[in-house]
């Protein structure tokens, strides 16, 4: 097959250089243009030299350097002011200037302007990363690549006739050789020991290579290793190994709560069995017990925990509990029946019937959760009429005698403590009944399209409106609102301590909404074990707290600026309370009417209980609670409690507030103190509201003359 040919392609290749030819001819041309160009360049730079001078030597200004010293004062800032269209005018903090900069070398300018300084940085040389990059912050989350090591050689550079010899890359000018040989007879003495030196020290950098280099958290893990060894029965080394193992193991990383359960199980799992005293650690056996709920069966898991109630102790039992309440397995039958277990364990020392109330108290915040408020009302009432208006004939009888007489009270339908027209077990017994109206319940229409929503809402508006218990008689649709006797009758304990009875009402008060800080800590003997904070600061959750946590979402379109003939003013800013809604400290550390200094003006703050506290609460419910369950006559600090609380909710009527100030000036209570330091921060916070009654002088004087009757 012949090839085809193509007329536009000639048959020759003439076009192309012939490379072979003539090497020597083009070398020698291509040098000669390269040195002509080499030359030229040079006599350019030449002249230019020359012309630079002339004009150095001229009687002009030098405007190089003119440029080199004004770059080195001033630099210029362009930045625009970036409120002009918000404020419609110039800021004169914003407006573009030249600032003076003493004394800055050439070597650093200005990177950046921020408020009224400057950032100085290196010249020709790129930003640093701040702490509030994201780069920065990803390089710290990294984990670490590298270790600076300490040497271990103390004596790097050894020291020779006083000096220490330290290597340089510049090139000497004086031979060191010829310099040392001048001393070389000094120096021949040591030279067989200067050479065994230098060939020990190659070997130990050769064996420092091949040494396997710990990261700061294996040398961590390293440390706690040999603690636990020698000390194997220690409670917090075994717990700070656990917690730095899992410092790997991030809870939200991907079956991370597994992975985690599974180390802890298998760390405590070598404590329990290291020494036989972590056995008996409540803390180890609970972290365990939880890690176990995650990994093992159910069977398991129940042999377990009655492994670890056989040991006893208020925190085992507790925990056992908030396992139980997880589970539900029974419903909420199933958790009386299990708190009547604890109740049962405990006896009557003081110390047992604080638990007792822990137990009372978790079981009610179940019931409240559950939907059932006025069962968790009901079983506050027949608790506080058991230990605060029991009749006289009944005293020192056996607990199941006294429920039986109790229950022909309930079953009476009789006033209860906290409800209208109250006057107790002990005044029913002894004939001084009184009929109970009807309780009517005004519950608003909500009208939602969702019927979801519907439904929630008006089950939350029952639960605010509905938490006193029905009787047989009201007209009401929840059958579950009516509580009987024997719904609540296992659930009643029997106190006789005194710091019982008051940790019981005060549980009370903060079941319905008043937080007393530090208080649930005052139940247990261990600080480091209650975790009882997890049930029992449900205040947090109303609306009023929730506010104050979480802005809505019409604080962030407010109006900042308005016009005022023409002219646009900028409003002033307006900064929160810097003491926020949560309070949290030590029980007794700041008392009902203590006072907190809010800011550098003077101004003050009721440190427990403001307005903001008492803010959507039934305040007849609650002033019913403090005025029937005192302990006796002389009960000063259910006083105190009682005129906090009346402060924080009508400070600016006085009237009411003055009556109680007299009632217990009469009982001779040295309230002086309190009354010194919240008499201020009552009057400052009337004087700052918006409407100023009379009632303010009233206060003033009332409080003055309960100082003045009341003993040093």
């Amino acid at each position: 097959m012949s090839a085809s040919s193509f007329s536009s392609f000639p048959p020759s290749f003439s076009s192309f250089p012939d490379l072979e030819a003539g090497p020597s001819t083009s070398r020698s041309a291509i040098s000669t243009k390269k040195r002509s160009r080499e030359k030229d360049k040079s006599e350019r730079r030449k002249e230019k030299s020359v012309k630079d001078k002339k004009r150095g030597h001229g009687s002009t200004t030098n405007t190089s350097s003119a440029e080199k010293e004004t770059s080195q004062l001033y630099y210029s800032d362009r930045k625009g002011d970036r409120y002009n269209i918000q404020y419609g005018g110039l800021h004169a903090g914003d407006i573009p200037k030249y600032r003076i900069i003493d004394r800055l070398s050439r070597l650093w300018t200005v990177t950046h302007r921020s408020g009224k300084g400057i950032e100085v940085g290196p010249t020709a040389r790129r930003k640093m990363r701040s702490l509030t990059d994201s780069s920065t912050r990803a390089l710290l989350l990294a984990p670490p690549t590298r270790r600076v090591l300490r040497s271990g050689d103390t004596h790097k550079h050894p020291e020779v006739d006083g000096f220490l010899r330290i290597s340089s890359s510049r090139p000497q000018g004086i031979n060191s050789e010829s310099y040392r040989s001048i001393t070389a007879s000094k120096d021949d003495a040591d030279s067989d020991s200067d050479a065994s030196d230098t060939s020990d020290g190659v070997s130990h950098d050769e064996s420092s290579s091949d040494e396997i280099i710990l990261t700061s958290y294996q040398e961590k893990l390293k440390q706690l290793e040999e603690v636990i060894a020698k000390e194997p029965g220690s409670t917090d080394s075994w717990l700070q190994l656990l917690s730095h193992t899992l410092s790997t193991i991030p809870v939200t990383s991907k079956n991370g709560i597994r992975a985690r359960s599974e180390i802890t199980v298998s760390i405590l799992a070598r404590a329990l069995a290291a020494d036989a005293r972590n056995e008996l650690s409540k803390v180890l056996r609970i972290h365990y017990l939880r890690a176990g709920e995650e990994v093992w069966q159910e069977s398991k898991v129940q042999a377990e925990w009655e492994e670890a109630l056989r040991t006893g102790g208020a925190e085992i039992w507790m925990e056992w509990l908030e396992w139980r309440i997880r589970q539900a397995a029974n419903g909420v039958d199933g958790i009386v029946e299990d708190a009547t277990r604890i109740l049962n364990v405990f006896g009557q020392i003081e110390q047992d019937e604080l638990v007792k109330v822990r137990v009372f108290w978790r079981v009610a915040v179940v019931f409240q959760r559950a939907g059932y408020v006025e069962r968790a009302t009901a079983l506050f009432q027949a608790q506080a009429e058991l230990l605060f208006r029991i009749p006289q004939a009944l005293y020192g009888l056996p607990h199941e005698i006294q429920l039986e007489h109790l229950e022909n009270f309930w079953e009476s339908e009789a006033p209860r403590i906290g409800e209208v027209g109250s006057r107790g077990w002990a005044a029913w017994v002894s004939g001084h009944r009184e009929d109970i109206s009807s309780k009517k319940q005004d519950v608003n229409q909500i009208i939602d399209l969702d019927p979801y929503r519907q439904w929630a809402a008006r089950e939350s508006q029952m639960d605010e409106l509905g938490y006193l218990p029905s009787r047989s008689f009201d007209d009401t649709d929840d059958p579950y609102s009516t509580i009987l006797f024997s719904d609540i009758r296992s659930l009643l304990i029997t106190l006789k301590s005194v710091a019982a009875k008051n940790a019981f009402r005060q549980g009370w008060l903060a079941f319905v909404g008043l937080h007393i800080p530090g208080f649930s800590l005052t139940l247990s003997l261990s600080n480091c074990i209650n975790w009882d904070d997890r049930w029992n600061l449900g205040h947090l959750t109303r609306r009023p707290f929730l506010d104050a946590l979480f802005s809505s979402g019409t604080t962030q379109t407010q109006i900042t600026s308005e016009s005022v003939a023409g002219v646009i003013v900028g409003r002033e800013k307006q900064y929160a309370d810097p003491q926020g809604p949560i309070k949290c400290w030590g029980y007794g550390v700041l008392g009902p009417l203590d006072v907190i200094k809010m800011s550098q003006t003077g101004k003050m703050k009721a440190a427990m209980w403001g307005s903001e506290d008492v803010q959507g609460l039934e305040h007849d419910f609650i002033k019913r609670l403090l005025a029937q369950l005192r302990l006796g006559t002389d009960d000063a600090e259910w006083d105190i409690l009682t005129l906090a609380f009346e402060a924080a909710m009508n400070v600016k009527t006085g009237k009411e507030l003055g009556g109680i100030a007299d009632t217990m000036a009469e009982r001779g209570l040295r309230l002086r103190a309190g009354l010194d330091e919240g008499l201020g921060a009552w009057k400052e916070e009337v004087e700052d509201g918006a409407d100023v009654e009379s009632g303010t002088d009233e206060i003033v004087d009332h409080a003055r003359e309960l100082r003045r009757l009341m003993p040093y």
